[in-house]
């Protein structure tokens, strides 16, 4: 489909039409469109055993696909994923720049994707560090604000050690919560 008409809507769509009755008999629909590509095509990776389950395993996969997307199917984070951002982490390394990330908090429905911005942010900065000889040319700082709100960063940890060697700065702030002990200890 167009560039302009890839967004979260459009998956949710497709996996429903991969739910549909397969016409041809021993193979679903999702087996035929892997079908379709090419053998090194990443998405035959990521398909792994999924190309060659049963139909009824095949549906409960899925459907968890689907119940795990309708967090998305919100208007705001639609505004959010499906457009062309400003965000560049090359960018946000090497010249004097914020990014501020409102998080609204009478939708506790949306905490979930500042973690995932902070996740992937840091992701692509440690790509820039890494084309710069394991650090970044200017020192990056992120001020979490209210960290210990958001649901748990799994490598949580792991980015507050590694991250200094780079150059990158991560200072979490919060007031104790509930969450923050449940999540961090």
């Amino acid at each position: 489909c167009a560039p302009e008409k890839r967004h979260i809507v459009s998956v949710f769509k497709i996996i429903q039409e991969l739910l549909a009755p397969s016409k041809k008999k021993g193979k679903n629909q999702f087996q035929q469109l892997m079908e379709l590509l090419p053998n090194e095509h990443k998405a035959k990776w990521f398909a792994g055993a999924a190309l060659n389950t049963a139909e009824q395993s095949m549906a409960s996969v899925m459907s968890t696909a689907l119940s795990r997307l309708n967090a998305f199917l919100d208007t705001e984070l639609e505004q959010l994923l499906c457009f062309d951002t400003e965000i560049d982490a090359e960018t946000f390394c090497n010249r004097k720049s914020a990014i501020f990330v409102i998080m609204p908090e009478e939708n506790p429905n949306t905490f979930f994707m500042i973690s995932l911005i902070i996740q992937q942010l840091y992701r692509e900065i440690l790509a820039v560090a890494d084309e710069n000889g394991g650090k970044l040319k200017n020192r990056c700082v992120f001020f979490c604000d209210e960290f210990g709100t958001l649901p748990k960063i799994e490598s949580a940890e792991m980015m507050f050690s590694a991250s200094r060697s780079r150059r990158l700065q991560i200072v979490p702030s919060s007031n104790p919560s509930p969450s923050y002990e449940k999540n961090y200890g």
